[in-house]
């Protein structure tokens, strides 16, 4: 497997295996000796296996990016050391299991995006820490139990929870989410009524909340969320 290797800056290196090119194979465990190693971006490939138990040597990493390969086992195993990790994209590959708890102490992530796979269990209540959570993409997978009380987040813009088989009422905290700008839980197996409170979401353009158990009126405050569809 061929890589290129390259200073991103005087301070930074990037791994660059090359994108979209059906490489096949597993990812190498002597991908151990970087690190320094700042960005590994392995995304649109054909690589197979699991990831290795080496991303906790590279103390430096901030963005890991293996979406779109054909990757198995779980979706995220150890994490220790990663306190400096902005993104976990893992999404459209067949990572199976639950999602682990200890994702809930890399508290610098702003992406988290596990979605398109086979994950199982719940969302983990630890979620709760990451308070600079900017997206979390979590759809196409058999994610059961209730959403947590983990939003409020002055970053969180984004959430993708749909086509999963998530149940009970939407977390009130939820309603403190002003940042937001998308909301999708469509396709789920939610219960409840729209609280008022929902529409203080002021800056959602994109809100899909189809194919659940909703009951109740739509409230009229709705229609003051100008910004949907824009």
């Amino acid at each position: 497997m061929s890589a290129y290797l390259a200073h991103h800056s005087t301070q930074s290196l990037v791994l660059f295996f090359e994108a979209a090119n059906n490489l096949a194979g597993t990812i190498p465990h002597e991908m151990k000796v970087f690190t320094s190693l700042e960005f590994l971006l392995l995304a649109d490939n054909s690589l197979s296996g699991t990831i290795p138990d080496v991303l906790t040597v590279m103390g430096n990493l901030t963005l890991f990016d293996v979406e779109r390969n054909v990757l198995t086992g779980m979706a995220a195993a150890n994490l220790d050391g990663l306190q400096k990790l902005q993104g976990y994209r893992v999404s459209q590959n067949r990572f199976a299991g639950g999602i682990n708890p200890a994702i809930g102490s890399l508290v610098s992530l702003r992406e988290l995006w596990m979605a398109e796979n086979l994950l199982t269990g719940t969302i983990p209540t630890e979620f709760v820490n990451l308070v600079n959570l900017e997206s979390l993409f979590l759809y196409g997978n058999l994610l059961a139990g209730t959403i947590p009380e983990m939003f409020g987040g002055a970053a969180l813009a984004k959430i993708q929870l749909h086509q999963n088989r998530l149940t009970g009422a939407l977390p009130s905290s939820l309603y403190m989410s002003t940042s937001l700008t998308q909301l999708r839980v469509d396709q789920n197996g939610l219960v409840g009524t729209l609280a008022e409170n929902l529409f203080n979401l002021t800056g959602l353009t994109d809100l899909r909340m189809g194919e659940n158990f909703f009951t109740g009126t739509v409230p009229a405050a709705l229609y003051s969320l100008s910004s949907l569809g824009t």
